[in-house]
Order: C-alpha cells, then structure tokens, then sequence
C-alpha cells in the first residue's frame, strides 16, 4: 500500500478535512510504537510505507509500553489536544488502515501481543 492510499483510508474512516488525518496518523503511529516496544514496532514498520514505518519506529530502542486500550486512547487525546471520544476515531481510523496495509499474520501477530480492547480498534474484534 502507498502512502498516500494509506491516508485516504484515514481520512474516509475518520470524516476528517484539512490535514487532520495526517497530524492523526502521526500521533497514533508514534504512540503505537512506543506501545509495541521495538522489535514488533520493527515488524510492523516493515509492511508500511517508509514514512509511515518511520513514524512507528521514531526514538532509541524501547520495551513495550503494556498500556491498556483506554490509557492509549487517553495518550492519544493529550496528544492530538482532544477528548477521548475523538482519540477513539482517530485510533479506529489509523488502526484500520494499519489493518489493510499488512498482511494477515502480522495483523494476528500486532492484535495477539496487544492488551484487551486493541482488537476492536483495529477493526477486527475476532482476533484477541
């Protein structure tokens, strides 16, 4: 998946205008990765394109953050400056897409080492 194929996605799911899945992306992502800890932020980054990847694994090497599903969407909203409702559209939006750009073993891979609750974000409340 490109780049930009990647955004579009964001933007359907997530309703957004004038750049806000960009700056969404780049919160989710970067969050994500410190979520994920570095060797799985690796694997994930792989199967994104290069600016996405890099977003996944920005910073020195890390352990996973072990966050639950509401503290990442809390990190989200400090972040983006918003509220947990709205964090929760932008993690569903960019989840989803991140869904659609890897294959399904590293999707089963992502979703089976997150905490609870991660699953639904991603689109795919089958896998936990």
């Amino acid at each position: 998946m490109e780049h930009h194929e990647f955004l579009l996605l964001v933007r359907d799911a997530g309703g957004y205008e004038n750049g806000g899945a960009d700056e969404a992306v780049a919160a989710v992502l970067a969050l994500l990765g410190e979520l994920l800890g570095t060797g799985p932020a690796e694997a994930l980054a792989d199967q994104l394109p290069e600016e996405l990847g890099d977003l996944v694994v920005s910073g020195p090497e890390r352990e996973p953050s072990g966050w639950t599903a509401e503290a990442f969407l809390g990190r989200i909203a400090e972040a983006r400056d918003t509220t947990v409702d709205e964090a929760a559209v932008d993690a569903s939006a960019v989840l989803r897409a991140v869904a659609e750009a890897v294959d399904d073993s590293e999707l089963d891979d992502l979703v089976n080492g997150l905490p609870a609750g991660f699953a639904d974000l991603f689109g795919h409340p089958e896998l936990f």
